[in-house]
């Protein structure tokens, strides 16, 4: 259905505070990133590092840099925390995202759980 860009503007802006209260009342001690490439920010990702579990809240790359294997080196560097401590650690992705379940399967995620449309996975050190 198209939209004019203010309405689209409005959508967007709303969906990002109702993400954004969500994450903070789940998980209020979270670790929010900005990722950066050359400088420019591309992304974000938000850790929240429990007693018992590394818990990755979000993860996203703009699209321009999507396919480039960002993704993997970035979740990469972030597996030596939960490594480090010696924690499992978690993520949820939807079930249509076949890219990003193929780079988590890829570096060791397993399947642990699903809520549709989510698809949640563990990974160990």
């Amino acid at each position: 259905m198209p939209i004019d860009a203010a309405r689209k503007d409005f959508l967007l802006r709303a969906q990002y505070c109702s993400m954004t209260t969500t994450y903070r009342q789940t998980y209020p001690t979270a670790r929010w990133e900005v990722i950066e490439l050359a400088g420019a920010p591309i992304g974000r990702l938000i850790t929240h590092v429990g007693e018992n579990l590394v818990t990755y809240v979000d993860i996203a790359l703009a699209p321009e840099t999507q396919g480039r294997g960002l993704a993997t080196q970035l979740m990469m560097q972030a597996l030596e925390e939960p490594r480090r401590l010696g924690l499992p650690a978690r993520v949820n992705v939807l079930a249509a995202n076949r890219a990003s379940l193929k780079m988590c399967n890829r570096i060791g995620f397993v399947q642990v759980g699903e809520t549709p449309p989510f698809v949640e996975l563990e990974w160990r050190p």
